[in-house]
């Protein structure tokens, strides 16, 4: 594949994962604003499960948070100090 190409590709995935990040979490911070109340909605399923299940939820979503967190920063980390040079 040319190189030109490579790096095109690389940079236009980085960039829709941030854009779709971004906009992720600016649709979820508009509909907690306005159509839910984020404590509710964590009484209601909290109230609904078991005590350990709550547990372990809590522990999956640490754990998706923590990906999450190091699949941005991996993505930045690689657009900014790919050796993506365009000769």
């Amino acid at each position: 594949m040319n190189r030109d190409v490579e790096y095109n590709v690389r940079t236009l995935i980085g960039l829709l994962v941030i854009a779709a990040g971004v906009i992720g979490g600016i649709f979820m911070a508009w509909w907690l604003s306005f159509e839910g109340d984020i404590i509710d909605i964590i009484h209601i399923v909290k109230m609904k499960l078991p005590g350990w299940m709550w547990i372990v939820l809590r522990i999956g979503l640490s754990g998706v948070a923590g990906i999450l967190f190091l699949s941005i920063f991996v993505v930045l980390a690689i657009m900014i100090f790919s050796g993506g040079s365009r000769k």
